[in-house]
């Protein structure tokens, strides 16, 4: 459909906010509006700068109007600013909105003859005056006062934070980020901008960046610099890392703070970004360890590698590693359940089984080990191998837990194995004692638990799994490092095959799927 098209030149138009009519996932509004001043008595206004706003509240538009092919005329707003209505109409529809709670139309038409233009200087400065009106006592009154106070806080932040053309999206989440705490989102706008990159959703770097330069945080102030570095820290995970060089980090930043501004790359040199990561480390925001790690020069060499983390990933490796040694040391009562050997081997004996030696000993090993890895790529007999895992287990009477990182992998394995199987989030997520989502058996019954998709696991889910698992279960990660990703930072599964003590089986032959039971090897 075609955009409308422009019938005049910019203007501006004033009025009350009667209702929306529609607000999109890309914040452009569409609503009625109350003219206030000019002919019409209301038209219709649509743009992004309208995001946020409410019944009720006096606005001024600069913009144009427009014809739309379909609707017809509107008033396309390129600015939006919020004012308080003056004549007695104005005043009138601001009142009737429904904005001032305990006022309605027709008590609004009430106020308005009493005290006519003067109405809301009378609410704000004079409210006792309000008992003069006919249907207005002393718990009518205390509630039009507190209702009053409440716009008037939310009119002067909106006000505030746009006139730092702040979006009018922007401007709401920040605004509703502190509506229910004690905090004061203009003395945090003003003071301590970065602030904002915890508290609010969807406000990065960028965003508060802009903010702080506005209100005029030095663009060589510590809150900055430091705020920069979470920033890249931050970014790191959404490249699926959980840590990165300092080095590397310290590059970054610099980048970072000079893109628009390469002048500020004299001032902030790497000393002034060490100086500022120590006072990260000092204040817990940031977590430093000095690593050996290999050398990417196509050598052995192994060199001390200084790394920073966010504390929140750093305590999930640190715990992640501390379950997978707990759950390597552990007694597993299934390696004693049955004479797995003969077992497995009396079944690869089997023409239908079709198990190739790699298969066979991925099973076997599976069943004496608490914590083991099946990998290999696509078409390797990962599925046929998982399948007769569980028919054996099954048979000897081991209790089987099945799960994956995603409800679609989930699925896949249910369908594979026979069983029931369910989310990784599921598995391990605390019973809330719903019956029908309580499966707090699941994991205290299970004898052996199988993650397929490992390779999906992130640093953090992964330290969740490991920590639920019991001593005694076995647990089975089962993926291709070379095919779908982590969700979130970490590589898991690639660092658990690099882990020597953590057994593990590589199928390398590959297969043709022929029927459900029988797999034939190419060649």
């Amino acid at each position: 459909m075609p955009d409308p098209v422009p019938l005049d030149a910019p203007d501006v138009i004033e009025g009350v906010v009667d209702h929306l009519l529609h607000v999109g996932y890309d914040e452009r509004t569409v609503l009625r509006l109350g003219v206030t001043r000019g002919d019409e008595e209301s038209i219709t206004a649509v743009g992004k700068a309208l995001f946020g706003v409410r019944p009720g509240e006096s606005l001024r538009l600069h913009g144009a109007w427009t014809c739309h092919p379909r609707h017809g005329r509107q008033f396309r707003a390129e600015r939006c600013e919020r004012t308080m209505p003056a004549d007695e109409r104005a005043i009138h529809l601001y009142l009737a909105s429904g904005m001032i709670r305990g006022i309605g139309p027709i008590l609004a038409s009430a106020i308005v003859d009493v005290f006519g233009e003067q109405t809301l200087k009378i609410i704000d400065a004079e409210p006792q005056r309000l008992l003069e009106v006919h249907g207005i006592g002393q718990v009518r009154l205390g509630r039009i006062t507190a209702a009053w106070q409440e716009q008037k806080d939310i009119s002067e932040i909106m006000v505030f934070l746009q006139g730092l053309q702040i979006t009018p999206a922007l401007a709401v989440k920040i605004y509703t980020a502190y509506a229910d705490t004690d905090d004061d989102p203009m003395h945090i706008v003003r003071r301590t901008p970065y602030q904002l990159c915890r508290d609010v959703h969807g406000v990065g770097f960028h965003n508060a960046d802009k903010i702080a330069l506005a209100v005029g945080i030095p663009k060589h102030s510590d809150a900055r610099l430091q705020a920069a570095l979470l920033h890249e820290l931050d970014q790191a995970g959404a490249s699926g890392h959980c840590h990165l060089p300092v080095r590397v980090l310290i590059a970054h930043t610099r980048q970072l703070l000079s893109d628009d501004d390469p002048a500020s790359a004299e001032i902030i040199d790497d000393a002034v970004l060490r100086h500022a990561l120590e006072a990260l480390r000092g204040q817990g925001e940031v977590v430093t360890e000095t690593l050996p790690l290999p050398v990417l020069d196509g050598t052995d060499t192994v060199a001390d590698m200084e790394i920073a983390m966010l504390p929140h990933r750093h305590r999930d490796e640190t715990q992640l590693a501390l379950h997978v040694r707990r759950l390597l040391g552990s007694t597993s009562p299934l390696a004693g359940l049955a004479r797995w050997t003969e077992h497995v081997a009396a079944l690869t004996s089997q023409e239908t089984a079709g198990l190739t030696n790699e298969q066979h000993q991925a099973i076997l090993t599976t069943l004496t080990s608490p914590l083991s890895v099946l990998t290999g790529g696509p078409g390797c007999g990962k599925t046929h191998t998982l399948r007769t895992l569980v028919e054996i287990a099954d048979e000897a009477g081991a209790v089987v837990a099945l799960a994956a990182p995603t409800g679609k992998a989930a699925k896949r394995l249910e369908e594979t194995c026979g069983q029931a199987a369910m989310t990784v989030h599921r598995l391990i997520r605390t019973p809330d004692g719903d019956s029908l989502f309580d499966h707090a058996g699941v994991l205290e019954s299970a004898d052996l638990v199988i993650i397929d998709e490992g390779s999906m696991l992130d640093l953090a889910l992964a330290r969740r799994l490991f920590t639920t698992v019991r001593d005694g279960c076995h647990l089975l990660l089962v993926g291709d490092i070379d095919q779908l990703p982590s969700v979130g930072p970490g590589r898991v599964l690639r660092g658990l095959l690099e882990v020597t003590d953590i057994p593990r089986t590589r199928l390398t032959k590959v297969f043709r799927q022929h029927d459900d039971s029988i797999s034939w090897p190419v060649g």
